[in-house]
């Protein structure tokens, strides 16, 4: 049916053809784009299917959206798009998002439901966009397309390890035996209600202050603690005198020491 569609476009003025050829590459897009949105801050996303799972992907100069309009286009067709009728299209949908779609805003790593305050969502940022649904009857993991939540990611997030049910019933311990902490219950006690506030949405966090001498462990206790809350490639970063940097990183990560 694309390439049908493909040769009818095709006639004697090559700008009405590329006209037409737009509008029937959006058409064919249709069925995989699950919404096009705006998110608080005006910027343009789509929720994609891509192998049975959802995205969200910005719309404005995006190579990977570019390079999935491409792709999907080159599947159904067996030809490749001009930059030309790309750009229309692409401009075009993102014309539809902004004017046309919903405000919907984009959580980063965790988030409640916005239907039931006792549902917590994780994202696990793996690659089959998988997202972990935490209730009072435990957790689930779910694909994407069954969650309500719009979850945004970036280039250095790197996937959670997969959820198990059985471990043993001290795991929690040992993990804050690797920190170096001083061996004092209380203060075992306070890490531990802070590791869970920080994964808790909706809630204002305690600040992590760590001291001691050099080589005391106090990056090593930081990076632990990101690996388990918020995995990336980047751990500890300096503290940029720039602030438009400092407010990037800030919105880069969702656990930033």
């Amino acid at each position: 049916d694309a390439r049908k569609h493909k040769d009818s476009a095709l006639g004697s003025n090559e700008d009405d053809n590329d006209l037409k050829l737009s509008a029937i590459v959006i058409q064919m897009l249709g069925p995989l784009i699950e919404l096009l949105f705006r998110n608080e801050f005006d910027a343009a996303f789509a929720a994609i299917h891509i192998n049975e799972h959802r995205e969200i992907a910005p719309i404005h100069k995006s190579k990977r959206f570019n390079l999935w309009v491409r792709k999907t286009y080159y599947d159904a067709t067996g030809d490749t798009i001009g930059n030309e009728i790309l750009t229309e299209v692409v401009e075009t949908l993102e014309a539809k998002a902004l004017f046309e779609g919903p405000i919907r805003p984009l959580e980063l790593r965790i988030s409640k439901d916005p239907n039931n305050e006792l549902i917590w969502w994780y994202d696990l940022c793996n690659d089959n966009w998988e997202v972990v649904q935490i209730g009072i009857d435990g957790w689930h993991l779910v694909k994407s397309t069954e969650s309500p939540i719009m979850f945004r990611r970036r280039s250095g997030h790197l996937a959670q390890v997969a959820s198990v049910r059985e471990y043993d019933t001290d795991i929690l311990d040992q993990f804050i035996g690797l920190l170096n902490l001083k061996d004092d219950a209380g203060i075992n006690l306070i890490f531990k209600c802070y590791l869970v506030a920080l994964l808790i949405p909706g809630i204002a966090k305690p600040v992590l202050m760590v001291h001691g001498p050099k080589g005391a462990a106090k990056t090593t206790c930081q990076d632990l603690t990101k690996l388990v809350v918020d995995p990336s490639k980047a751990t500890n970063l300096t503290l940029p005198r720039d602030t438009q940097q400092l407010a990037q990183q800030l919105d880069h990560n969702f656990l930033i020491y």
